[in-house]
């Protein structure tokens, strides 16, 4: 869910099920161990570390960096002329954690209806849906995406943190947990953006491509606006 109070999108079943299909690729695999946090971060705002992290992960993605600007014409006119392709992907990332999260990397949101469906369920917690972290994005992703190398949340550590934040209705959690890691949030965010524009959404324009998922990515939405001017903030070339 956005800062804005509008429920986040998310892909239809059909669609999951196409996700899993069209991402074989990335296969499967236990999540990681928890590691020490490798790079500073903070509960509320956004370090430049965090792009430098993203401007290193988003090589992993060769196709985000050759996206034919045909697709921004609207989002962003000027992107054929921008340089660094990389920084313009930590650009749009943090543009959408504005609204999504105000840049609060512990944020949670119950989800009371995605889709159509009224108190949704995650099947990885067994919990009702939560959208979390800087990007707002749900343990059920991990699932949704096939995604375990790359949405590295770990629900059995994150368990007990979860639910006592959960059972206090908690609009922030303590930062602990796995999904509020910074870095496994943005890691997650990345794949997600490469997979709805280069696999599930190959030829659509880049607003519609990502607005399946981030609801402020939808031109109809008053989000939409916000993400605009943050990303002309840092991109001038998206004005």
């Amino acid at each position: 869910m956005s800062a804005l109070g509008a429920p986040r999108s998310v892909l239809p079943t059909w669609l999951m099920l196409a996700a899993v299909l069209v991402l074989t690729s990335c296969a499967r695999q236990p999540p990681a161990a928890i590691p020490a946090v490798p790079q500073p971060q903070v509960l509320s705002g956004w370090p430049a570390a965090y792009d430098a992290y993203i401007r290193s992960e988003v090589r992993k993605y060769p196709g985000l960096l050759a996206l034919a600007p045909e697709r921004l014409a609207d989002f962003c006119p000027g992107f054929a002329a921008i340089g660094d392709k990389a920084q313009f992907y930590a650009d749009l990332l943090w543009a959408i954690a504005g609204p999504e999260s105000d840049w609060h990397r512990a944020e949670i949101t119950l989800e009371t209806e995605l889709d159509g469906v009224v108190d949704p369920i995650d099947p990885v917690t067994g919990q009702q849906v939560r959208s979390e972290g800087l990007l707002q994005l749900s343990y059920q992703d991990i699932d949704s995406y096939d995604a375990a190398g790359v949405c590295r949340f770990d629900w059995a550590a994150d368990k007990p943190t979860a639910m006592a934040e959960y059972a206090r209705g908690a609009a922030y959690g303590d930062g602990t947990r796995t999904i509020h890691d910074a870095y496994r949030n943005l890691e997650c965010g990345l794949f997600i953006v490469n997979a709805h524009l280069l696999q599930l959404y190959p030829t659509a324009r880049f607003e519609d491509a990502l607005s399946p998922y981030w609801i402020v990515m939808d031109p109809a939405h008053p989000g939409y606006a916000e993400v605009r001017r943050n990303l002309a903030r840092r991109q001038p070339a998206c004005r």
